[in-house]
C-alpha cells in the first residue's frame, strides 16, 4: 500500500524494510499537531529547542470560538497578517474568532515525530471539554518536562490579535470609542516593499520601572490620523515569569510628536553617508538587506535600531553585517557596529561640526583636500576596494575579504573628510545671505 501512495518499489524490494520499520511522512510539525488534534487552532510560527538531548519543535495551541457572548469578532488571518506571516515557513490561522486561548503547548520530537500535548494556563472551559472527548490526548501543565519549560514563550499570533484589538479597545470613554478619533495602528513594516503590518520583536529589554531586563514580546503603534508614535506594548514571555502573559502599555500623549518607525526609516535612508555607501554597495554582485527595524524605549524617549547587511547574489551567498543605524532625538548615527553608533547618538563621540563656513587662508592645491578630482579618486578607490570584499567573499577567502573591507573603511574615512574639506574651502555667503548660522 505504501508502495502505491508514494510510488517507491523499495518498500516492496529493498531488505533494509522489514517489521520494524516505521514510516515518517507528515514531517511538518505544525500538520503532525493538527493530525493529533484537530480542535486546535494553532500558531503560525513553530520554533525548535534543545531538551533532554533531543530537538523538538514546540507548537502553540489555542481554543478558539465565534460564539462567544458579547464579544466582538475578529479575522485570525487578518490580525495576524505582517511580513514574517507572508514567509514560506509560517502558515497563518484561519477563520473568525470572538473567543481564543492559549491553552496548549505541543511539543514534536524533531527524529521520530513523537507528539506531546499540554495544558497551559488557567482553566480553560473549552479545552476540558474536549479533553473529556478525548481523554488522554492531553496531559496536564505539571506534566511538562522540566528541561522544556524555559524554552516556552508568549505566542506571535496571540499577540498579533491582542495588539489589533488594542488600536480600539484601549479607549474607556463611550464618546471617544465611538468617533473613532483616537484610535491606533499598526505600523507598516518600513524595511519591506507594500503596505504589509510590521510584525512584533523578541527582545530582551527594560521597561521604564523594571530594575532588571526581561524577555518581552515587542510591538510600536501610531496614532490614527499621522505616523507618529502613539504607544509601546510588550507582553512579558518568560514562562517562569509571575507576570508571564501580561501586557504592558507605554502609552504617549496625544499631541507628542515622537517619530515612527516610517519617519525614521526615510531619516536613514537620506543619512548621506548611509546613502552614498548603500548605493555602492548595492551593486557590483551584491545586495544590501535591512535588518529589523527595533524600537526601544530608554532614558525617558525611544531608540531606533537598524542593521544593515551585505550579501553577494551568489546561489550560496550569506547575509553579513556591514553597517547599524540608530536614531535618537532627531540624532542619526551610522557606524561599524552598535557600539560606536550608539555612542554617536548619545553624543559619547558625536563628530563637531562647525556653525558659520571658514575661508581657507591658502588656496587649496588642485591634487588634494576636498576638490572634485580628489573626491572622484577616492570614489573609484572606493568602488575597487568593495568590488574587491565581494569577490573575496563570494569565493570564500576571508583573509581576503577582512582587509578590503580595513580599505573600504579607511576610505569612506577620507572621503567624508574629503566633503567637509571642499565644503569649508567653499565661498562664504554675503552679508546680504538668509542662511542662518
Amino acid at each position: 500500500m505504501y508502495a502505491l501512495k508514494f510510488k517507491d518499489k523499495n518498500f516492496l524490494f529493498s531488505s533494509g524494510v522489514n517489521s520494524d520499520s516505521r514510516v515518517l511522512y507528515i514531517r511538518n510539525p505544525r500538520e503532525r499537531v493538527a493530525k493529533v488534534a484537530p480542535f486546535l487552532t494553532l500558531d503560525g510560527d513553530p520554533y525548535p529547542a534543545i531538551a533532554d538531548g533531543h530537538v523538538v519543535w514546540i507548537v502553540d495551541g489555542y481554543t478558539t470560538s465565534d460564539g462567544f457572548p458579547y464579544a466582538a469578532r475578529t479575522s485570525l488571518s487578518s490580525a495576524t497578517n505582517d511580513t514574517l506571516a507572508q514567509t514560506q515557513f509560517n502558515q497563518r490561522p484561519v477563520g473568525q474568532v470572538n473567543y481564543i486561548r492559549n491553552s496548549v503547548k505541543a511539543t514534536v520530537d524533531a527524529y521520530d515525530g513523537t507528539v506531546n500535548l499540554y495544558q497551559w494556563g488557567p482553566r480553560d472551559p473549552v479545552l476540558e471539554t474536549w479533553m473529556k472527548a478525548f481523554p488522554g490526548v492531553v496531559k496536564k501543565q505539571s506534566e511538562i518536562p522540566a528541561s522544556l519549560l524555559p524554552h516556552l514563550r508568549y505566542p506571535e499570533d496571540l499577540f498579533k490579535v491582542q495588539r489589533s484589538l488594542l488600536t480600539k479597545y484601549h479607549i474607556t470613554d463611550p464618546h471617544s470609542f465611538y468617533a473613532g478619533t483616537d484610535y491606533w495602528k499598526i505600523p507598516d513594516d518600513p524595511t519591506k516593499q507594500g503596505t504589509t503590518p510590521q510584525p512584533p520583536y523578541y527582545l530582551t529589554l527594560a521597561r521604564p520601572g523594571q530594575t532588571s531586563p526581561s524577555f518581552q514580546l515587542t510591538t510600536s503603534l501610531l496614532q490614527n490620523n499621522g505616523r507618529n508614535l502613539a504607544a509601546f506594548v510588550s507582553a512579558d514571555s518568560d514562562p517562569s515569569s509571575p507576570t508571564y502573559g501580561t501586557l504592558f502599555t507605554l502609552q504617549l500623549p496625544s499631541n507628542a510628536l515622537v517619530p515612527g518607525p516610517g519617519i525614521v526609516h526615510n531619516d536613514f535612508r537620506a543619512f548621506p553617508a548611509a546613502s552614498t555607501e548603500i548605493s555602492l554597495l548595492d551593486q557590483h554582485g551584491s545586495t544590501v538587506d535591512e535588518g529589523n527595524l527595533l524600537t526601544l524605549p530608554i532614558g525617558g524617549s525611544f531608540v531606533y535600531v537598524e542593521p544593515l547587511y551585505v550579501r553577494s547574489t551568489a546561489a550560496t551567498s550569506f547575509p553579513t553585517l556591514k553597517r547599524v543605524l540608530v536614531s535618537f532625538n532627531g540624532t542619526v548615527a551610522y557606524a561599524p557596529t552598535l557600539a560606536a553608533a550608539l555612542d554617536t547618538a548619545f553624543g559619547a563621540a558625536a563628530p563637531t561640526q562647525a556653525t558659520t563656513p571658514t575661508t581657507p587662508t591658502t588656496p587649496p592645491s588642485s591634487s588634494g583636500g576636498g576638490t572634485p578630482t580628489a573626491i572622484s579618486s577616492l570614489i573609484a578607490q572606493l568602488q575597487a576596494a568593495q568590488s574587491d570584499a565581494d569577490k573575496a567573499l563570494r569565493a570564500g577567502d576571508l583573509a581576503a575579504y577582512a582587509a578590503a573591507e580595513k580599505r573600504v573603511s579607511s576610505l569612506i574615512g577620507q572621503l567624508a573628510a574629503a566633503n567637509a574639506a571642499s565644503a569649508s574651502s567653499s565661498p562664504s555667503p554675503s552679508p546680504s545671505s538668509t542662511s542662518g548660522g
